[in-house]
């Protein structure tokens, strides 16, 4: 995914931008964090399903993308959210929305539709 958001309840949500990203989050945690074994890791929220979200590719170039993208989290994150299995399985943003369409929301080309699960979360 190439957008993320800050905050659980707004509907705002921007592109996945270092800039951006460091002036929202202050560079503090729960947003920045370092995993058990030493290595720094950077969260958001996802913007149509309210799951925690992994930034990877900030400070560390990657082999197989030039740009820095977000993942889903599949455990929840102190401070960011919980984890939510079924608002991931229909999320469009979901790797496992990426075969069988025919029950699952769609995305538009270009846009972001996301009221369809955002009133299925409140």
């Amino acid at each position: 995914m190439n957008v993320y958001k800050v905050e659980l309840k707004s509907q705002a949500y921007y592109p996945i931008d270092i800039t951006d990203y460091e002036k929202r989050t202050a560079r503090r945690p729960p947003w920045y964090k370092t995993s058990d074994n030493g290595t720094p890791q950077y969260f958001a929220i996802c913007p149509a399903c309210n799951n925690p979200v992994q930034i990877i590719g900030f400070y560390k170039k990657l082999a197989n993308t030039p740009n820095p993208y977000g993942k889903h989290f599949g455990r929840p994150i102190p401070g960011v959210g919980i984890y939510d299995r079924d608002a991931y399985e229909w999320c469009p943003y979901s790797k496992k929305n990426t075969g069988d369409q025919t029950e699952r929301p769609k995305r538009e080309k270009g846009g972001h539709v996301f009221n369809e699960l955002i009133s299925y979360q409140t």
